[in-house]
C-alpha cells in the first residue's frame, strides 16, 4: 500500500479550527476554546481574534499568571511592528490589561469595528474587576454599534452570560 500525502487546504483548515474556537467561546466552554486556539497557534495560524479569545479564555479559567506572562511576551513583539493594525492591537491588549484607558483606545481607532473591539476589551477588563454593570454597559455599547464582527457576537454572548449572575473578581497570580 502506498502512502498518499493529503494536500492540506490551510485556509479551510484555519476556518474550521477558528469556528470551533469561536463556538466553544460562545458556549462559554473556555477550556475547549483555549484548546482550539492553542492548536491554531501551534500551527502558526494566528490572528488577533484567536489571540484575544485565548487570553480571555485563560482569564475565565483563572490562569492570570499565564495570561500576564503571555501579555508580557507579546507587547514587545507588537511594539516592533510598524503597521497601524499592529499598533491598534497593542492598544486593545493594553486596554484589556488595564494599561490603557478606553478613551485612549477610542482615540486610536477610525471605524466602528475598531470601536466595537475597544468596548469589548473594556467590558472584559470590567468583568475581571467584578464590575458587572460596567461590563454590561460596554458589551451593550459594542452590540449597539451594529457592526457585524466577531467582537459584537462575543459581547452579546458575554452580556447574556451576565444576566442573573454574580461576579467574583478575577484572581491575580504572580506576574
Amino acid at each position: 500500500m502506498f502512502w498518499k500525502k493529503k494536500k492540506v487546504d490551510w485556509k479551510e483548515h484555519f476556518n474550521e479550527q477558528f469556528q470551533k474556537c469561536v463556538n466553544a467561546f460562545l458556549e462559554h466552554d473556555y477550556q475547549a476554546s483555549l484548546t482550539h486556539a492553542s492548536k491554531l497557534m501551534a500551527e502558526q495560524l494566528l490572528n488577533f481574534e484567536v489571540l484575544l479569545m485565548s487570553l480571555i479564555s485563560m482569564m475565565r479559567l483563572a490562569d492570570m499568571a499565564k495570561v500576564k506572562n503571555t501579555y508580557t511576551k507579546l507587547m514587545p513583539l507588537l511594539a516592533k511592528e510598524n503597521h497601524p493594525e499592529a499598533r491598534r492591537h497593542a492598544v486593545l491588549l493594553r486596554l484589556l490589561f488595564g494599561d490603557a484607558t478606553l478613551d485612549e483606545a477610542l482615540r486610536s481607532v477610525e471605524d466602528n469595528r475598531a470601536r466595537c473591539q475597544a468596548h469589548f476589551c473594556e467590558g472584559i477588563r470590567k468583568l475581571n474587576e467584578a464590575d458587572k454593570a460596567g461590563a454590561e454597559r460596554e458589551f451593550q455599547t459594542c452590540v449597539d454599534l451594529g457592526v457585524d464582527c466577531l467582537e459584537a457576537k462575543l459581547a452579546a454572548s458575554q452580556k447574556k452570560l451576565l444576566e442573573g449572575s454574580v461576579l467574583v473578581r478575577a484572581k491575580t497570580g504572580p506576574v
